[in-house]
Order: C-alpha cells, then sequence, then structure tokens
C-alpha cells in the first residue's frame, strides 16, 4: 500500500510572490517543510507537485538538490499534476500538502495516516470541520478516489484546488473528518501575506536549531508568552 506525500508548489502566488523560497532560519520555507515531512514514521515517499513554468525552475532545483522527487505539469490544472503523479506511482494513499505551511507536523501526519487506513474513508482531512489552526492541514486519499474524478464534468475551483471534487460529492465519496478536543481554528499558520511570513519567521527564529522539532504544543505555549504576536485567521 504506503502512503505518498505529493507536496504542492509554485512561486507565482498573486498576493506573495515566491513565498515557498523565502528563507526561515537560512533554508528556503519548501526545504524546512519537507525537513519536518521527513521526520514522520509514516510517509513512505515526497513529491514535490510545481508547474511546469521557468518561474519554477527554482523549485525544481530546490527539490533536486536535496533529494526529492519532483515533478512538472501544468499552472493551471493543479489536479492533473497529482493524477499523473498518482497513476505513475506504487502508493495507494495520497496525502496533499502545499507548500506555504511550513509547520506541517510529522505527529499529526502519523497520527491521521493510522486512522485512515483503518477505516474505509475515500477521503480523510481535519479542514472539513476545522480545530487545528490554518496551515496544519491534511488531506488524505486513494489515488482510485483522486483518479475517479476524471469521469466528471469538473468546474475550474475543482481543477485549481485538487479535492474539492472528492469533498463536493460526499453521495459518491465516504468522507471523515480529524478533530482535536479544543478549537484553535482562529490561529493562522498558513503563509499567504507578508504579514503571516513575518509571524511565522518569528516563530521559527524562536526554535533555531531545532527547526524539526517544534509542534503544535510549543508554538501555542510560545504565544502564551506572546499573546501581541498571535496571527489570527480572518473569516471568510
Amino acid at each position: 500500500m504506503g502512503t505518498q506525500v505529493i507536496l504542492q508548489a509554485r512561486t507565482s502566488s498573486k498576493r506573495l510572490p515566491e513565498k515557498v523560497i523565502k528563507l526561515l532560519n537560512g533554508k528556503p520555507m519548501i526545504e524546512r517543510q519537507i525537513d519536518r515531512i521527513r521526520n514522520s514514521k509514516r510517509v513512505d515517499a515526497i513529491c514535490i507537485a510545481t508547474s511546469d513554468s521557468e518561474s519554477d525552475d527554482i523549485i525544481s532545483e530546490i527539490g533536486l538538490m536535496i533529494g526529492v522527487d519532483v515533478f512538472r505539469g501544468s499552472l493551471e490544472n493543479v489536479l492533473s499534476r497529482f493524477q499523473i503523479i498518482s497513476k505513475d506511482s506504487t502508493h495507494e494513499n495520497i496525502v496533499r500538502l502545499t507548500a506555504d505551511c511550513p509547520f506541517v507536523s510529522p505527529e499529526l501526519l502519523d497520527a491521521m495516516i493510522d486512522n485512515y487506513e483503518n477505516s474505509d474513508y475515500d477521503y480523510y482531512s481535519n479542514t472539513l470541520n476545522r480545530t487545528f489552526p490554518r496551515g496544519l492541514d491534511v488531506e488524505i486519499f486513494c489515488a482510485k478516489a483522486l483518479n475517479k474524478l476524471s469521469e466528471f464534468e469538473l468546474t475550474q475551483s475543482e481543477i485549481e484546488h485538487v479535492t474539492m471534487g472528492i469533498y463536493s460529492r460526499p453521495d459518491l465519496f465516504k468522507l471523515g473528518n480529524f478533530s482535536q478536543s479544543e478549537n484553535l481554528s482562529f490561529h493562522r499558520w498558513t503563509v499567504d501575506t507578508e504579514s503571516d511570513f513575518e509571524f511565522v519567521a518569528w516563530v521559527y527564529s524562536k526554535f533555531q536549531g531545532c527547526e524539526t522539532e517544534f509542534d503544535q504544543l510549543e508554538i501555542l505555549q510560545l504565544l502564551k508568552q506572546h499573546p501581541e504576536k498571535i496571527n489570527y485567521e480572518v473569516p471568510a
């Protein structure tokens, strides 16, 4: 069976261009995230899914430099990147992560992969009913469900957002949600804006030398000491 992380990345973000290669304690954000993913005990492989645009050459170069598989495909049709990777892979389970979430938690990944493999869900995430900070998002699904989307006439949003075609069809796919007891969804730990990056860089600066080890609890303890630094998620 096996589990592969597909890490979605591009440099052409409109709000904060090149955010995934901005430096955190001297390393590109995407590399920091991969370092953390590699601490997972349940992830068997990692593949960066980026575009064939010249602007994403740098992402490909970083991936190859640190020994991670890289697939390059359509800039606009993100779903197609995932489908091609999954068809060429021997791994049945896919974890979708995005490269603007450098606090990714290996412990959370392991717990959710364990639960998923002991269930009959087609799609399992902690985003259907959010209790985790935005930026600790994990989506797990089977290659079969992903490739079944080819049977439907998908919207542009479903093509761009990869898993939307699955979770928006609960009559066809079995969905599951992973929650924690305390609702911390008001925290914003992803990077879309300069202020988001400043927050993330500040947190990383407090964990120099142990960048792969700090987790949700340690960040929350830090924020209890510095509540003025909380980066709030703005309700949609």
